[in-house]
């Protein structure tokens, strides 16, 4: 006879997203803290001397927090900035909106994203991401940017996924080194289509125009076919979640 299968159960608690304000760390006085604790429980790499003091991750007028909670712990968390921006010279310039709270600006910057190894996996991060372009607030934006480490896949994919389901673009802006690696810039060009559903073959790769050709001057074209490789990389390993 043959032994029944037993099917298995996940006990585990679904996660809940939620966003904070200035009252929500007021009402708990540890959040920040919070944060800086699960930073410590993820992998990420990066500048632990600066960005694990409790002060840099407190509320400002223009900043977004997002989370994510098990069971009432917090497991995952985004940072991002919104700005009101505008071409000076033909560079973009950002300034901090002036009402704030009521609208969240044209550009949202994403500063840090941290889910906690044991809950990686799972689409969490993307998860939250989701869920701060969706809010009300966040009607005006038209660009989401970000800095990806070259070497770091799951990211990648996790951004060309992104601009698959909101966007329309993908820009690459500058390439900077650091002592972690090289990062590059992506800017998230939002749609303005009404149908959001799966538009993967009308989603366009480009640079700036003015980084085009100095790319072309440089005689670094290379740098910017790279750049669409990231792309073409992160969807040929979709198994690759954070």
């Amino acid at each position: 006879m043959k032994p029944s299968l037993i099917p298995t159960v996940n006990l585990r608690s679904p996660i809940t997203l939620s966003m904070a304000n200035r009252n929500s760390f007021r009402s708990d006085s540890n959040l920040a803290e919070k944060m800086v604790q699960t930073r410590l429980l993820s992998n990420l790499s990066g500048p632990d001397d600066k960005q694990n003091l409790v002060d840099s991750y407190l509320p400002t007028r223009n900043s977004h927090h997002t989370f994510a909670w098990r069971d009432g712990a917090l497991v995952g968390y985004i940072l991002a900035k919104s700005y009101d921006t505008g071409p000076t010279l033909g560079t973009k310039c950002y300034s901090t909106p002036a009402q704030a709270t009521l609208h969240a600006g044209d550009t949202l910057t994403v500063n840090e994203i941290v889910v906690q190894s044991s809950e990686q996996g799972q689409g969490i991060a993307s998860k939250m991401l989701d869920f701060i372009v969706r809010q009300d607030n966040m009607a005006q934006i038209k660009d989401v940017e970000f800095s990806v480490l070259a070497s770091n896949l799951a990211s990648e994919l996790m951004f060309t996924r992104f601009a698959e389901r909101h966007g329309e673009s993908i820009s690459f802006g500058n390439v900077s080194g650091t002592e972690w690696g090289s990062y590059v810039d992506w800017t998230v060009k939002m749609s303005s289509k009404a149908d959001l559903t799966s538009h993967l073959q009308q989603l366009e790769i480009h640079s700036p125009i003015f980084e085009t050709l100095a790319l072309l001057g440089q005689g670094r074209w290379k740098s910017y076919n790279d750049r669409q490789e990231l792309v073409k990389r992160a969807r040929v390993n979709q198994g690759c979640r954070i």
